[in-house]
């Protein structure tokens, strides 16, 4: 028996037995399966290792991590960009035309009113307002909703279940309705110019306000403008024209809401 060595004086690489290869070649079957069994393990007295090739299919695993990938970072700056979209909504608009609202398909605010004009009603707001402004407004009403009541109207009507019958109350946001009657410190007419009501509208009147810490339990929305009362000062986007906040809420029932009366406006007579 012999063997062959590597004639360079550096370390030897591989050590094989020749009749043992003479042996393989007349002998097919055995040779691929001396192979098969080299290509799973290193030769003990020998650096040489048979390593298999990776299958085909990690390449397509890789492929589809890659797009994975990109369509993660795509989605993550689409959702950065909606949200700053949404920081931009103003608490506040300090111009009724605001042009900044995200109007769509075309939309605009005298489109909208031409609309009104021509079919006589007009178009439900996610026509015309992106989704984003929609869900970003009504979060403005996360902290509860305001509207002011004359105690008559309560007396009247009762107080199990307030607001108006066809589920369209007006409220603005409860922290703005703070800064109204801070402003307007009991005088009426103050709150009448915050809040759109027509001159001597409420003058004389016990009026009552009334928060709701839980409005969107009552459906609260962005005003479409055909709700009952309505009238030619609306103005879309959801903002009244002194630049408030605006939504509507279906009817309160009792234990939604607290009562308590408007400093400066009279009693009601007994």
């Amino acid at each position: 028996m012999a063997s062959v060595f590597p004639t360079s004086s550096a370390e030897p690489t591989a050590i094989y037995n020749i009749d043992r290869d003479i042996e393989l070649s007349s002998n097919p079957k055995a040779e691929n399966v001396d192979r098969d069994k080299r290509s799973k393990c290193e030769c003990r007295n020998s650096k040489v290792t048979y390593v298999q090739a990776p299958p085909k299919w990690h390449k397509w695993c890789f492929l589809l991590l890659g797009i994975l990938l990109i369509i993660s970072l795509s989605l993550e700056t689409y959702l950065l960009i909606t949200q700053q979209s949404i920081d931009k909504v103003p608490a506040r608009a300090t111009d009724v035309d605001y042009p900044n609202i995200p109007f769509i398909n075309g939309w605009t605010k005298i489109s909208v009113k031409e609309f009104n004009a021509t079919v006589g009603h007009f178009p439900e707001v996610d026509v015309y307002l992106h989704k984003n402004y929609i869900r970003a407004h009504i979060r403005l009403f996360a902290k509860g909703a305001s509207f002011l009541i004359g105690a008559q109207v309560l007396d009247k009507y009762g107080r199990d279940l307030i607001g108006r019958p066809d589920n369209t109350q007006f409220v603005t946001t409860a922290r703005d309705m703070d800064d109204i009657l801070d402003k307007a410190n009991g005088n009426i007419t103050v709150i009448e110019e915050e809040l759109g009501i027509p001159a001597g509208g409420w003058s004389g009147k016990d009026m009552r306000r009334i928060d709701i810490l839980k409005p969107r339990l009552l459906h609260v929305r962005v005003p479409t403008g055909n709700e009952a009362g309505t009238n030619h000062l609306w103005i879309p986007g959801g903002y009244m024209p002194t630049g408030l906040p605006e939504a509507v809420i279906d009817r309160v029932p009792k234990g939604m809401y607290t009562e308590t009366k408007v400093p400066g406006t009279p009693r009601k007579k007994t």
